[in-house]
C-alpha cells in the first residue's frame, strides 16, 4: 500500500481552492487542479473518486471549523446580537487572514452547480433553530419570525455582502468599518 505524501495532498487542496476561486465549481476540473497541485491526474484519482468528492471534502473539512465556532459561541453568549457579532468578528478576520479561503466559499455558495453536502445544509439548519430559539428566549426574535427567516437574513446578507466586496461593489472601507454592525441591525429589524 502507498503512503500518502501530506506534502502533495496540501498542494492539492490549496491548488482545489485557489482554482475554483478563479475559474468556478464547473471550470475546477481535475486536469486544472492536478496541474496547479504540479501531480497527476491519476495522482488526483487515487485518493479522491471524482471532482466532487474533492471539492465536498474540503467544503465540509474547512466548513466544520466555522460551524463548530457558532455552535460553540451560540450557549457562552447572553443575546443574539453578541452571537452575531462574534460570527461576524470570525467572518471578517477570517477574511483577512485567509481571503482565498473564504472566497472558496462564497463561489461555491453562489454556484447552482455544486450542492452543499448533506452534512453542511443540516448543520446550517441547527444553527438557525440555535438563533432562533435564543432569539425568542432573549425577546429579540418576534413569534412570526421563522428558523427560515434566520437563515436568509444572517447568513445570507454576510454571504452577499462577501460577494459584493470580492466583485468590488461594496468599498473596502464599508466591508471593513459597517458591514458588520449594518448586518447585525438589518437582521434585529427584520426578526422584531
Amino acid at each position: 500500500m502507498r503512503q500518502t505524501d501530506t506534502e502533495k495532498i496540501e498542494r492539492v487542496k490549496l491548488a482545489t481552492i485557489k482554482t475554483v476561486v478563479e475559474k468556478g465549481y464547473f471550470g475546477a476540473t481535475i486536469s486544472v487542479i492536478a496541474t496547479e497541485a504540479g501531480v497527476s491526474d491519476g495522482y488526483l484519482y487515487r485518493h479522491y473518486k471524482n471532482k466532487c468528492e474533492l471539492v465536498e471534502s474540503l467544503f465540509v473539512e474547512n466548513r466544520d471549523a466555522f460551524h463548530g465556532f457558532i455552535f460553540d459561541i451560540i450557549p457562552k453568549k447572553e443575546t443574539v446580537r453578541e452571537v452575531m457579532e462574534n460570527i461576524c468578528n470570525f467572518i471578517l478576520q477570517s477574511y483577512t487572514s485567509n481571503p482565498v479561503l473564504i472566497q472558496f466559499y462564497v463561489v461555491l455558495a453562489h454556484d447552482h452547480s455544486f450542492d452543499f453536502p448533506e452534512k453542511v445544509r443540516l448543520d446550517i439548519r441547527k444553527i438557525g433553530e440555535k438563533l432562533h430559539e435564543k432569539g425568542r428566549l432573549t425577546g429579540e426574535v418576534g413569534a412570526d419570525t421563522e428558523i427560515e427567516d434566520v437563515l436568509v437574513t444572517f447568513f445570507g446578507l454576510q454571504s452577499k455582502m462577501l460577494e459584493m466586496y470580492q466583485r468590488n461593489i461594496v468599498s473596502e472601507e464599508y466591508f471593513k468599518n459597517k458591514a458588520k454592525t449594518r448586518i447585525i441591525e438589518l437582521c434585529t429589524k427584520a426578526w422584531a
